[in-house]
């Protein structure tokens, strides 16, 4: 008798319990502690009868889980809940968190954490549960595993519009690149890449070296996508050109410079062209010394000009042309040891006046020289 009523007792005081924490604010003061089997939690979800063998949707709702939550009368159907799977060998849904603690949305899982601090993220991104080393990064393998890593190497079909890598500057300025090491901190290597092809601003690629102490730079190379220049150790604003094309289907139009490798044939390691298309000078390749043209190669006849002394260490031999003095006051051929000639037994059939040739008549040798159209005459 006494059992029963105190049982009545019991459930009248839970049911008046109940009532005020469903109608007002209420507060829990207890000294708690981690203790389970002492004085416990300030509360406890305690999910018994239920070690999760069931399935979800199955006609059961033996699933193990232990829940709490969070729902507005104005739309009854929607709710956050906060769930947990403490014990031993239980998993979330998907079988990745073991004893998970997760946060959901309607029943889909949007956070989660597993006893080894293991973090999901939407049921989409899995972050590792150890910290990396220094400068590695999170790299995700595209099944939504993220792990440590150094950024040096891509694994992927890349094209224009989907590289293997990007840097993208948040501005209208140049992305950059440095390259540094610990020996001279302040020191750095510098590519610097300026896509904008608005007035007046050309497509540039910059290589540098620069000092941050000292702000002291070099400017090293520049490529140059607007006008398909390459310049080196020049500055923005310099006028540089130096071509370098591979294209033998067009050959007479290639400016400047060809670097290729040697075909028997059609051209040489380096190849200097000047273009059909081009017009005013006509110098093909200009040599200088303290700004002073010492040679030239002109397009006109492929004459080559010397304009200061020049030293032979070989023969010089020329197929079917001549050795003109020429100019308002020609020079004068000059040998500093003997002039070999090829003796000839008849004499040419034709000469102007000028020509000197050796004769060899039965043994005796003559220089005879053309005194007119196609006469000679013994010196």
């Amino acid at each position: 008798m006494k059992n029963l009523l105190f049982k009545q007792l019991f459930t009248i005081a839970l049911s008046i319990l109940f009532v005020n924490l469903y109608a007002q604010q209420s507060e829990i003061e207890y000294n708690s502690d981690s203790d389970i089997n002492a004085n416990g939690p300030h509360l406890l979800l305690k999910e018994t009868g239920d070690i999760g063998n069931g399935s979800l949707g199955g006609g059961t709702s033996d699933d193990g889980w232990a829940r709490l939550w969070f729902v507005n009368d104005s739309s009854p159907t929607d709710r956050w809940s906060f769930l947990a799977r403490p014990h031993a060998g239980a998993t979330d849904n998907e079988g990745v968190l073991t004893q998970p603690l997760v946060m959901a949305h309607n029943a889909v899982q949007k956070f989660g954490f597993g006893e080894d601090g293991t973090l999901r993220i939407n049921k989409k991104y899995t972050l590792p549960n150890d910290k990396g080393l220094s400068r590695q990064v999170l790299t995700d393998d595209g099944n939504g595993d993220a792990s440590w890593s150094y950024v040096d190497y891509t694994e992927k079909a890349g094209t224009i519009s989907d590289p293997n890598f990007q840097f993208h500057e948040d501005s209208n300025g140049a992305a950059s690149i440095s390259f540094s090491n610990n020996q001279f901190a302040n020191n750095r290597f510098y590519i610097l890449a300026d896509p904008s092809n608005t007035s007046g601003v050309n497509a540039r690629m910059r290589l540098a070296w620069a000092n941050i102490g000292t702000s002291e730079i070099h400017n090293l190379m520049y490529l140059d996508a607007s006008d398909y220049n390459v310049g080196i150790n020049t500055e923005p604003d310099e006028d540089f050109v130096l071509y370098v094309k591979k294209d033998d289907t067009n050959t007479a139009n290639q400016i400047a410079a060809h670097f290729g490798e040697f075909n028997a044939g059609t051209v040489g390691y380096v190849t200097i062209n000047r273009p059909t298309s081009g017009s005013g000078a006509t110098s093909i390749l200009r040599l200088k010394d303290n700004d002073n043209t010492i040679a030239e190669f002109l397009d006109s006849e492929g004459d080559i000009r010397f304009e200061a002394p020049l030293e032979m260490r070989d023969k010089i031999e020329v197929f079917n042309a001549d050795i003109e003095l020429k100019g308002a006051t020609p020079g004068k051929l000059v040998l500093g040891d003997v002039m070999n000639m090829d003796p000839k037994i008849v004499a040419p059939s034709t000469c102007v006046v000028g020509d000197v040739y050796l004769s060899n008549a039965g043994g005796v040798f003559k220089l005879r020289v053309c005194t007119a159209t196609n006469t000679w005459n013994d010196l």
